[in-house]
């Protein structure tokens, strides 16, 4: 199910209000004007019956006259005193309607003769019609008057004024929802900025701070909460990154001092050293090797983030590789390694040449570790635009798709066993990312056909 944002569940809610509230006025203004119509229908009703009345009275008219003025109402009028019915009209002679108590009103649909089209449509036979019944006192008598007329046109324009009223409802909640959703737009600005920054903000730009509105409001004080958290994670990082450090450098000497004394034992030969002591002094040489090189490791991964600079010097990154592959030809024969070299591009570029060399020689070290007996390494330094291309393939086993974007945290080994025999301390892949990112290139790693590849691009001008 795809997910609503904030700002439309707040233009939906606001809508869905708006709605409920429009929709409560609709129906008070429809029962409002809806009964207008009827209300000044009874008053003509009413006084058409005084004047039917008034006729009859006064004799001034006869039946015909009377049929001919009064041909569009159902009149039926009778003597109270009688009892009788003592005029009706045409439409009253085709529909009956049985005798109503004076003050009551109805509205009824009944279906006339074809020769009374004048009440209907072509379509239609029934008519609609409202009656009203009154007591109608004069000198000579009292009368019920029925009087009545078809409302075909009113319920057409009461039908129209619910047309009306449900198309504007309508029109009204989509320019709400509209407006709604521009202004939670506005007010949730500040909130989409502090998210945006907030993804943004890693390790590497800790000090980043999201920026604090003028007024006192709810987003200010949450952009200072997360400030504040910020302050707090920035303290941390410094903390852990100074006590990896000091610790690192002060485990360094005595270290050293310790391979040293026992580089000189085993060297002594003025005293025949047991076979069991020897062994036991070479295991422990090892491992305070393998210290070595993980504290060598952290040393240089810490000075690479405190100093987080690079001095830039032009220099020839195909002269440096070739320099490297000379300097490992020992290993590559040890393990009969064959390495290629395709070179297409060989002019100097702008960079740090001691850190470049520290990456450069990561990478080729572990294409060494890590490469099958027999196996190849494929180097190759091309041109891509404004980018120099380096990569760095070997022979290996397959890694995973889900481990090949870890590769490049510290600490992270792929084969765990494998690497600890080979010396590997688990920080040379994240030292090679940490240069190449000082010099604004791009590292990435592929894995496939029993190929391992890391490809480099650097800036040839910055």
């Amino acid at each position: 199910m795809k997910k609503i944002n904030v700002k439309t569940k707040i233009a939906l809610l606001i809508s869905f209000a708006g709605f409920l509230t429009s929709l409560f006025f609709s129906l008070i203004l429809y029962f409002e004007l809806a009964e207008q119509p009827f209300d000044l229908l009874d008053s003509i009703l009413k006084e058409e019956a005084t004047r039917v009345i008034e006729y009859i009275d006064s004799d001034l008219k006869t039946e015909q006259d009377l049929l001919r003025d009064f041909n569009r109402y159902w009149v039926k009028i009778f003597d109270t005193q009688s009892g009788k019915v003592i005029f009706k009209s045409e439409l009253a002679k085709r529909v009956n309607i049985k005798l109503l108590s004076p003050g009551k009103k109805i509205t009824f649909k009944n279906e006339i003769s074809n020769n009374l089209t004048a009440y209907t449509t072509e379509e239609k036979k029934d008519v609609i019609i409202r009656v009203n019944s009154y007591n109608i006192t004069t000198p000579k008598g009292t009368y019920i008057v029925q009087i009545g007329r078809h409302i075909e046109g009113l319920e057409n324009e009461v039908l129209n004024l619910l047309s009306v009223l449900v198309y504007g409802l309508i029109l009204s909640m989509f320019l709400l929802f509209v407006i709604s959703w521009v202004i939670a737009g506005k007010i949730l600005k500040p909130v989409s900025i502090m998210k945006n920054l907030t993804q943004e903000i890693s390790e590497k730009n800790i000090g980043v701070r999201v920026p604090v509105g003028e007024a006192d409001d709810e987003f200010s004080q949450l952009a200072k909460t997360i400030n504040k958290m910020l302050d707090r994670l920035q303290y941390s990082f410094k903390k852990q990154k100074d006590f990896l450090y000091n610790t690192s450098h002060e485990l360094k000497t005595p270290l050293s001092t310790i391979r040293i004394g026992i580089d000189e034992s085993l060297l002594n030969t003025s005293e025949e050293i047991p076979d069991k002591i020897k062994y036991n002094l070479t295991i422990m040489r090892k491992r305070i090797l393998k210290l070595e090189k993980l504290i060598k490791d952290l040393l240089n991964l810490s000075a690479l983030e405190a100093e987080n600079v690079i001095d830039k010097k032009s220099i020839n990154i195909a002269n440096l590789l070739k320099s490297l592959i000379d300097d490992y030809e020992i290993l590559t024969k040890a393990k009969n390694i064959k390495i290629n070299c395709n070179i297409e591009y060989e002019k100097d570029i702008l960079c740090d040449e001691k850190k470049i060399y520290r990456a450069l020689s990561n990478l080729i070290d572990n294409a060494i570790k890590y490469n099958i007996e027999n196996g190849t390494i494929e180097i190759s330094i091309k041109k891509s635009g404004k980018f120099l291309l380096i990569s760095i393939s070997n022979t290996s086993m397959e890694i995973s798709k889900e481990e090949l974007p870890l590769i490049f945290e510290q600490f992270y080994r792929i084969e765990k066993s494998r690497s600890e025999d080979e010396g590997g301390s688990g920080l040379g892949l994240a030292i090679v990312k940490k240069i190449i990112e000082l010099h604004n290139g791009n590292i990435k790693v592929e894995s496939k056909n029993g190929w391992t590849t890391i490809s480099i691009s650097l800036p040839i001008s910055n």
